[in-house]
């Protein structure tokens, strides 16, 4: 028999209170997977009505290990999360990666073409982890 409620961890910005366009993405996705029945766990971010937070690397490690699907949200810019697909694969996890924004943007946030080429061969290589991708 197919499982279908799982345990999440939910890497993603942090998304409550609402205070932008990623907030409202962030909010509206774990409302809808909580509907659904599944469990969210995340680490970041204020206490809200449809996550459990985990605080400390005690919160942490019981995240990374108690789950069965990773949803990462990664963008071009150098942060840990970018690494989480690497580790819930390691883990043995079912990989799910948003990816935020075109590359385009970091010519906004005042990079040069090449460091935006380099970010998207960084990319293309993180996203070889993912089982999904959206």
């Amino acid at each position: 028999m197919k499982k279908d409620r799982f345990t999440i961890a939910y890497f993603y910005y942090a998304f409550y209170p609402i205070i932008g366009g990623a907030s409202v993405h962030g909010y509206n996705l774990a409302k809808e997977l909580k509907k659904r029945g599944h469990r969210i766990l995340k680490i970041n971010g204020e206490e809200d009505p449809y996550t459990e937070k985990k605080t400390g690397f005690g919160g942490l490690l019981y995240t990374l290990f108690m789950s069965e699907i990773f949803f990462v949200r990664i963008d071009f810019l150098v942060k840990p999360r970018n690494l989480l697909p690497i580790i819930g694969k390691l883990l043995g996890k079912t990989v799910v990666v948003e990816l935020n924004s075109p590359s385009d943007e970091l010519l906004l946030f005042g990079y040069n073409k090449q460091y935006q080429e380099r970010m998207e061969k960084w990319m293309r290589f993180l996203v070889r982890f993912a089982d999904k991708m959206l």
